[in-house]
C-alpha cells in the first residue's frame, strides 16, 4: 500500500510517500533519504523500486522530499546540511509514531 503523507518542519510542509506491506499489523520501518540534488523518487525511480521491493518483503518505508526539493515547500538555495538533518529527524519521528512501524531506521541513497 502506498499513501501520500504530509508533515511539517519549521512551519514548512514536507511531502512523502509511505509504503506499507499489505495485511501486516507490525513491521520494521526504513526511512529512505535522497541525495543532495535529488527527490523522493531519485534517478530511474530507484527509491520507488526499493521501497516497493522492501514492502513486498514485509518492511515499511517512508521516502520524502527534503525542504527545497521536489514537492516539499522551501527553496533549494536555502537548503543546508542542517536543514536536511532537521527534515530527516522530523521524518524519522513521523515514521516512529505510526502504530504499524517497529524499529525505524535510516537508509541514505547518496550524499
Amino acid at each position: 500500500m502506498e499513501t501520500p503523507v504530509v508533515f511539517n518542519c519549521k512551519g514548512q510542509q514536507i511531502i512523502g510517500i509511505l509504503h506499507l506491506p499489505d495485511g501486516r499489523t507490525k513491521v520494521p520501518g526504513v526511512l529512505l533519504l535522497h541525495g543532495f540534488t535529488g527527490h523522493k523518487a531519485e534517478i530511474h525511480r530507484m527509491l520507488v523500486k526499493l521501497a516497493r521491493k522492501l514492502a513486498a518483503h514485509g518492511i515499511g518505508c517512508l521516502r520524502f522530499d527534503f525542504r527545497g526539493c521536489g514537492d516539499s515547500a522551501g527553496e533549494f538555495e536555502e537548503m543546508t546540511l542542517r536543514t536536511k538533518l532537521c527534515d530527516a529527524t522530523v521524518a524519522l519521528k513521523f515514521l516512529a509514531r505510526l502504530s504499524v512501524v517497529i524499529f525505524p531506521c535510516v537508509q541514505s541513497c547518496r550524499l
